[in-house]
């Protein structure tokens, strides 16, 4: 599991990796919040493409990051959520909740 950011541009980056399970989200919860609360632009990418699995305990961090950003008029853009991700979103109806993009270059071009 890992979890790193960057600024490029006006956009905050977080890449995700690993399986994002219960011990995942205990692990890098404090980190990941931490860099949300800091993000120093209006857009916030989160890169998935590296992980290929998200429990329930790890969507409930992905709506605290949408709350958060509607609250601050920071727009959030998920990147790169392969099928296994993708299905997991879909299945509990949180696909539409969230701007998507195939790629972090066509995120960066939004």
């Amino acid at each position: 599991m890992n979890l790193k950011s960057e600024i490029q541009n006006k956009f905050t980056i977080i890449h995700l990796e690993g399986r994002m399970d219960v011990h995942y989200v205990q692990n890098i919860e404090e980190e990941y919040l931490s860099l949300i609360n800091n993000v120093g632009t209006s857009n916030l990418i989160i890169n998935l493409e590296k992980v290929d699995f998200i429990s329930s305990s790890a969507l409930r961090i992905f709506v605290t990051t949408l709350k958060y950003c509607k609250e601050r008029k920071i727009r959030l853009i998920l990147t790169g959520v392969r099928n296994p991700v993708k299905k997991i979103f879909e299945l509990v109806e949180m696909n539409s909740m969230f701007e998507i993009s195939e790629s972090l270059k066509t995120a960066m071009l939004i």
